[in-house]
């Protein structure tokens, strides 16, 4: 489940899998700085030396003083040996106030960089940072615009404006569309996702609660006429993340009832495509989530 560069073919984009967290930490960093339009398209790359990207990073991380900050990767880049990564300032610090559900947020720097050195990378925005950094990974692929993003410790979802969940120690914290629940975690039967018949343009990420209905975090809804497997598995794959990330902290914090549930589009019996994807899932969520970090 790391994040991995795109190639031109599905099948090419499937098999393949880069860690995120590659830890060179002495290397050199050559540094991609796209520009993108309101379209996402790419208006300029600049290539920077690790000391200019230093300078940098000073620099823009010097002009924000409240909430936090967020450096995370995408899911795919067309580039074989590269990551894009996103970088982020959420105007107030929802991670440590599970009151704050609404907020802005200020985007700092959208670039390219070498897979190996995204760590590099994310290790001086950490000690060039006036404020809280978080990583994870937010939902563009290729030079796509995203949507929704993922913390990794603590773990939340969020999007350009509101903390859609947030896990404390025995609640869950959930806001959607500024409506705000407070769920105990003990009463979370699954967490499912759901597709629906093939285009499956309707996605939706959700908890299946005891003696309730069900409440949905997120709902995403295409208007593509095709979409075969292969294009679906890479189009949900944050989503799958997500969800099984959230069955992992949730497990973790004492409901080991729990488990995920997805629509049988996405189950691996049924696409050889998640199939071939779920080593890799498997290792991200265990370098992510089995060192104690709550």
């Amino acid at each position: 489940m790391s994040v991995i560069q795109v190639q031109k073919c599905t099948k090419c984009i499937l098999q393949r899998g880069i860690s995120v967290f590659s830890l060179q930490q002495s290397r050199k960093v050559q540094t991609s700085f796209i520009n993108h339009s309101n379209n996402g398209e790419k208006n300029n790359v600049e290539n920077r030396s690790i000391q200019d990207a230093s300078k940098f990073l000073t620099t823009i991380l010097g002009s924000c003083n409240t909430g936090s900050i967020f450096a995370g990767t995408g899911q795919y880049h067309e580039l074989k040996d590269q990551d894009r990564i996103l970088m982020l300032n959420f105007g107030e610090n929802f991670l440590s106030n599970p009151e704050v559900s609404l907020f802005d947020t200020t985007p700092l720097l959208d670039c390219c960089v070498k897979h190996d050195d995204v760590d590099t990378l994310f290790e001086d925005v950490k000690l060039r940072s006036p404020l809280p950094v978080y990583n994870g990974e937010v939902d563009f692929i290729n030079s796509s615009s995203w949507q929704y993003g993922f913390t990794l410790k603590p773990f939340s979802i969020f999007s350009g404006d509101e903390r859609i969940c947030f896990l404390s120690e025995n609640q869950i914290h959930t806001s959607v569309s500024g409506q705000i629940e407070v769920i105990d975690m003990k009463d979370v039967e699954y967490v499912g996702l759901w597709v629906s018949e093939e285009p499956y343009n309707e996605r939706r990420l959700l908890f299946g609660l005891k003696n309730r209905s069900s409440k949905t975090l997120i709902y995403v809804e295409k208007n593509d006429t095709h979409c075969d497997l292969g294009a679906l598995t890479v189009d949900t794959e944050w989503m799958m993340k997500t969800a099984a990330l959230l069955c992992v902290n949730i497990t973790r914090r004492g409901n080991d009832k729990v488990h995920l549930k997805v629509s049988p589009a996405l189950q691996p019996a049924n696409n050889q495509w998640v199939a071939m994807r779920q080593k890799i899932w498997i290792e991200m969520i265990q370098k992510n989530t089995w060192e104690k970090d709550f």
